[in-house]
């Protein structure tokens, strides 16, 4: 009789602790919970253990705080585990979405391999702003307007050039003097009358981008020069007054 108590409040507290099981009981809360892994992370947060374990991998918490198998409840549990994790939450596979989940959006997974790449620190003073994917959200899809038929606009730049061709170097964190000239918050190309004064056809981001040397942008070491719609378009939006 003992052990039957024994297994019926393990049962309970198993049950309580992981919510995977719960969606069907209609609570609005639960919902909503689990359908945070699809939101984007702040901007100005900075990769380290705390948003990790608190926004990114949240939904982990519900089973694998102790109760199932891997245990993340500690950071050092979670590092010997991470490559099980990442594996699983960039395939989809976890949080389960038959069982009520939100699969992770492309900047909680890109913002959780730039963590392991970084050595998973505890603290860290790299932002979230880093990360193209966190930025406006995953790069468009299909059919896409060339850019010479495009409004003149920051955003249109950021995710169509900025995004794919720059910022991997102009970065915060790019130990390089490429982090002097950097491409997001819109305040620091707007701030930044050296690179980007008009006329475009005259500014210094247009003679890096139209130089023939190895000194041209992007590096002729790294990848092919822009095309010429796209430098044509940066010009015409120096000269419109950069707008947002």
């Amino acid at each position: 009789m003992r052990g039957c108590f024994f297994i019926i409040t393990y049962s309970l507290l198993f049950f309580s602790g992981c919510n995977y099981n719960v969606i069907k009981s209609g609570s609005s809360n639960n919902t909503l919970e689990k359908a945070k892994g699809g939101e984007n992370l702040p901007h100005t947060a900075t990769l380290d253990w705390n948003l990790i374990q608190g926004s990114v991998l949240s939904s982990c918490n519900d089973c694998h705080s102790g109760l199932q198998n891997p245990n993340l409840s500690s950071m050092g549990l979670m590092v010997q585990n991470i490559s099980k994790v990442f594996d699983k939450v960039s395939n989809g596979i976890m949080p389960p979405q038959d069982r009520g989940y939100t699969r992770l959006s492309p900047c909680k997974v890109q913002a959780l391999k730039k963590w392991i790449e970084m050595g998973e620190p505890i603290e860290s003073t790299t932002l979230v702003s880093t990360i193209p994917e966190c930025l406006i959200g995953a790069p468009p899809r299909g059919e896409v307007t060339p850019i010479k038929d495009q409004p003149l606009s920051y955003q249109v730049l950021l995710t169509q050039v900025l995004q794919v061709r720059c910022m991997k170097c102009h970065a915060e964190d790019n130990p390089t003097d490429a982090a002097d000239t950097l491409f997001f918050p819109f305040s620091e190309i707007q701030n930044n009358t050296r690179d980007w004064s008009p006329p475009g056809a005259t500014s210094k981001v247009i003679d890096k981008l139209t130089r023939t040397d190895d000194k041209r942008m992007p590096p002729p070491r790294d990848s092919a020069p822009l095309d010429p719609d796209t430098i044509d378009y940066i010009k015409r939006w120096i000269d419109a007054g950069k707008p947002l």
